[in-house]
């Protein structure tokens, strides 16, 4: 499990957010798409962040859905992330190591060609990126070594 303090509600619109990122962050057409359809927190705060592993959840068989996942998760005291600003924030302020691919727990998103989509973050040798992962509950699989970002829980804002 890996903590993180992560800001929200940093911007005032997601033009801007999206301004800060394109610099410094390579984002996919997909995620594009669905970057236009989240919300932003509407006061700045700090959401307490874990990354769990699906096998540090206690799944270690490798045909584990959304939906257990999540269950799993939830009796663990995670939550998903209601802000899907955080797979962005979590690039904007350059919170995601170098050789670290993880998948925003949050609702499905559909994008331009109607999948059903979660961020997805990563840093590696080209940079730091923004992309999705197909999030179709009954068709994709998570692997034990399949790493999620949770909230835990969240501070009163600034």
């Amino acid at each position: 499990m890996i903590p993180i303090d992560l800001e929200v509600g940093t911007h005032q619109s997601l033009e801007a957010l999206l301004g800060d990122l394109k610099n410094s962050v390579l984002i996919s057409r997909s995620a594009g798409d669905i970057f236009g359809k989240i919300e932003l927190a509407n006061r700045r705060g700090v959401l307490k962040l874990e990354v769990w592993a699906v096998g540090e959840l206690g799944l270690t068989k490798g045909h584990n859905t959304h939906q257990t996942v999540y269950q799993v998760g939830q009796e663990q005291g995670l939550d998903k992330c209601h802000q899907a600003e955080v797979g962005p924030q979590l690039l904007r302020q350059n919170l995601v190591p170098l050789g670290q691919m993880w998948i925003i727990a949050m609702e499905l998103i559909s994008d331009s060609d109607g999948d059903l989509c979660l961020f997805s973050v990563g840093h590696d040798s080209m940079g730091r990126w923004l992309g999705t992962s197909y999030g179709r509950w009954s068709a994709n699989f998570w692997k034990p070594s399949t790493r999620l970002v949770f909230v835990r829980s969240a501070k009163p804002a600034l």
